[in-house]
């Protein structure tokens, strides 16, 4: 099986299980969410992500994003995709590939997971995101560095 449609399976999976778990879900565009990041390298640290409604999906700590809504379970049900531009995944050394969900029927939390193209090290890491839907994400002092250094190993 090919590398793209293995992830492509992969993130139908985790969209599948995370609709399951959560219960109903809508669409994530217009929504800001507060999120907490676990890496599987061992940092914590809060994120703001935002959906806009022409496919942008703005990560505090990543920059902008294209994002795309799947259809799983039908059109609207709130699981998306999206992955860092090349130029970002050329800076930091490797791409990740984010695939979630928003849920409830609001949009009020989000839940998701990235995967990371191996790096120049070797590494492929993971990161779990979960959130509130909030109106604001305050303080920029408060979320990830804006140079994606949160997102990678030190």
């Amino acid at each position: 099986m090919s590398r793209i449609a293995s992830k492509l399976l992969a993130g139908a999976a985790l969209g599948a299980s995370l609709l399951a778990a959560g219960g109903a879900s809508a669409n994530p565009s217009g929504h800001t969410y507060l999120v907490k990041v676990v890496t599987s390298f061992g940092t914590k640290f809060n994120d703001c992500y935002i959906f806009d409604a022409y496919g942008h999906l703005t990560v505090y700590g990543l920059g902008v994003l294209s994002w795309t809504s799947q259809s799983l379970t039908g059109p609207g049900n709130g699981s998306w995709q999206a992955v860092t531009p090349l130029s970002l995944a050329i800076s930091n050394g490797a791409a990740i590939e984010f695939n979630g969900i928003a849920l409830d029927s609001s949009g009020g939390y989000l839940r998701a997971q990235g995967n990371e193209e191996q790096d120049n090290q070797g590494n492929r890491d993971t990161y779990l995101i979960t959130g509130p839907a909030v109106s604001s994400c305050g303080s920029p002092a408060a979320l990830a560095a804006r140079d994606g250094s949160n997102y990678r190993r030190h």
